[in-house]
C-alpha cells in the first residue's frame, strides 16, 4: 500500500475551477481560523494538522482545510470573504466533512444559508439592522452569483417595506398625537388666558368700584360736613333768635307791665282829682 504523501497542488487544482495553480489559488478565500487540541484536522495537502484555517472558493462552491504552511502558498492579502452571513454559515458546517474530495459543500452551504439568513430575518424587526442584511444578501448574490438567495432577498425587500410603512404609520401617528397634544396645550392656554382675562377684568371693575366708592365717600363726607356746618350755623341763629326773642318778650313784658302801672297811676291820679 502507498504511503499518502504531499499532494498540494494535485488535490487544490481538483477542488478548483482553474487548472493552472496561481489562478486556482486566487479562487479561495479564507473565513475562520481555529486552534485545534490535537491533530484531528487535514490539510489540503493530506498532512495532519492542528492549527486549522477553513477556506472557500468562491467559484465551485467547496470548502477545505490548510495548515500554517500551506496558508502561506495562498496570496490572501485581499482574499477575504468579508460577509458575516456567509461567515456564520461557513463555521456552522466547519469539522463536517474531513476527506476533501467528498465534499459536496454547494448545497450543504446553499441549505444552511438560507436557513440561517431566515432565522435572521425572523429574529430581527430593526428597519435599519435589516437594511443592511438585505445589502449583504445583494453581496452574496452579485460577488457569488448566489441565485438562489433571489427570494430572501424579495422576502427582505417586502419585509423592510411593510416596516417603513408601519414607522411611517407610527411617525403619523406620532405627528398626529403631537398636534393633538399641541392643539390641546393652545386651548389650555386660550383657556388660561381668557381666564386671567375675566379676572383681569373683574379686578378693574372691583378696582373701579372702590375708586367710585372712595369718591363717593369723599363726596358724603363733604356733603356731612357741609350740612354739620349749616346746622351748625342754623343753630347759632336759631339761638340768637330765641335770645332776640326772649329779650323782646322781656321788653314786652316791661312795656306791658308799665303801661299797666301807668294805667293804674292814671286812675289814682283821676281818683284824687274828684
Amino acid at each position: 500500500m502507498t504511503k499518502p504523501g504531499y499532494k498540494f497542488e494535485t488535490n487544490l487544482l481538483e477542488l478548483s475551477n482553474s487548472k493552472s495553480v496561481d489562478i486556482a489559488k486566487k479562487e479561495w478565500f479564507d473565513f475562520y481560523d481555529e486552534q485545534r487540541l490535537k491533530l484531528d484536522r487535514q490539510c489540503i495537502c493530506q498532512r495532519k494538522i492542528k492549527n486549522v484555517i477553513y477556506m472557500f472558493n468562491i467559484l465551485t462552491k467547496k470548502c477545505i482545510t490548510v495548515g500554517s504552511n500551506c496558508i502561506t502558498k495562498f496570496k490572501l492579502e485581499k482574499n477575504k470573504i468579508n460577509n458575516d452571513l456567509y461567515e456564520n454559515v461557513l463555521k456552522k458546517i466547519k469539522g463536517e466533512y474531513e476527506e476533501i474530495d467528498t465534499i459536496d459543500f454547494a448545497e450543504k452551504t446553499q441549505t444552511y444559508l438560507i436557513e440561517d439568513i431566515t432565522k435572521i430575518l425572523n429574529e430581527n424587526s430593526d428597519l435599519q439592522k435589516l437594511v443592511e442584511i438585505e445589502k449583504k444578501i445583494l453581496d452574496l448574490i452579485k460577488r457569488f452569483n448566489l441565485t438562489f438567495l433571489e427570494d430572501l432577498k424579495s422576502e427582505t425587500n417586502l419585509k423592510i417595506i411593510k416596516l417603513k410603512q408601519e414607522e411611517l404609520l407610527k411617525k403619523q401617528l406620532e405627528e398626529q398625537l403631537k398636534k393633538q397634544q399641541e392643539e390641546e396645550k393652545l386651548k389650555k392656554q386660550e383657556e388660561q388666558l381668557k381666564k386671567q382675562q375675566e379676572e383681569q377684568l373683574e379686578k378693574q371693575q372691583e378696582e373701579q368700584l372702590e375708586k367710585q366708592h372712595k369718591e363717593l365717600r369723599k363726596e358724603f363726607e363733604e356733603l356731612r360736613k357741609k350740612y354739620d356746618k349749616v346746622n351748625r350755623e342754623k343753630q347759632i341763629v336759631l339761638e340768637k333768635l330765641k335770645k332776640q326773642e326772649e329779650k323782646q318778650n322781656k321788653k314786652n313784658e316791661k312795656e306791658i307791665v308799665e303801661e299797666y302801672n301807668n294805667h293804674l297811676n292814671f286812675q289814682e291820679f283821676c281818683e284824687h282829682w274828684k
